[in-house]
């Protein structure tokens, strides 16, 4: 087993819950928290069910946002990630583009002491999208 095969995935995603808040102190500014659930597929063919929570604050249709995700391999074996980036809404469309940085925060199971960190690009529209993983992976 390589732990590089797990630094390295495409994930599809849906929102299941989005927030939006307006704080009124600029005008566009809004302030967002999300819930996401999908499928992470990674490079050696395992899948498994990965959920997040992020937040994003931003105007004008680019949002900086950070959150923490969890994926639960068929064994029960577990990888939970922490990321960050940015997001461009295309204008006059609820089409995005989106790509930031990821950080392996631990793993259960086969994927105990994971460490690693990559890179992503996300693109999509309206609430779902798929989000493309590159990195490198090793047991600590």
């Amino acid at each position: 087993m390589s732990f590089d095969d797990y630094a390295n995935s495409k994930i599809i995603f849906q929102n299941v819950r989005l927030d939006t808040i307006h704080p009124g102190d600029k005008t566009g500014h809004t302030v967002d928290v999300g819930l996401w659930t999908g499928q992470s597929i990674f490079r050696n063919g395992e899948i498994a069910i990965t959920s997040g929570v992020e937040t994003s604050d931003g105007r004008d249709g680019a949002l900086s946002f950070r959150g923490n995700l969890v994926s639960v391999l068929e064994d029960g074996s577990t990888l939970s990630s922490s990321y960050e980036g940015e997001t461009r809404m295309k204008s006059g469309s609820n089409q995005f583009t989106a790509e930031g940085e990821w950080t392996f925060a631990s793993g259960t199971g086969r994927l105990a002491g994971i460490k690693g960190s990559g890179t992503f690009k996300a693109a999509g529209a309206g609430d779902k999208g798929h989000s493309d993983c590159v990195g490198k992976a090793t047991k600590a």
